[in-house]
């Protein structure tokens, strides 16, 4: 998923001058929070852009923030033209409420 979401914000924006990565390792949401910290201040970087799927946007840039980022966030618009897609779409939604309490639980939002 990040190197879509790199791929969408080099199509999207104007990436002349940022420097654009993607976080490759994470398994959640936390950890690609932390990891991309820990890049950030390796490279000296102050602010970042958040650019996720619509319906992950909200619990990805809390987590972000959480972790004291100065973040602007987009969310990349979901390809929907079949039922399949629509079904899966639904289904991450509804994981996406899961998640969302789980990271309240734990404190990471």
């Amino acid at each position: 998923e990040s190197e879509e979401m790199l791929r969408f914000i080099a199509e999207n924006e104007d990436a002349t001058s940022i420097a654009l990565f993607s976080e490759p390792f994470s398994k959640s949401t936390h950890e690609n929070a932390v990891f991309s910290k820990y890049k950030m201040a390796e490279q000296h970087w102050e602010t970042a852009l958040i650019v996720t799927s619509e319906f992950h946007s909200k619990r990805a840039c809390a987590v972000f923030r959480k972790l004291s980022f100065t973040i602007t966030c987009i969310a990349a618009p979901e390809q929907v033209s079949t039922v399949w897609e629509r079904l899966k779409l639904t289904k991450g939604i509804i994981r996406e409420y899961g998640a969302t309490i789980y990271y309240k639980l734990l404190g990471y939002i």
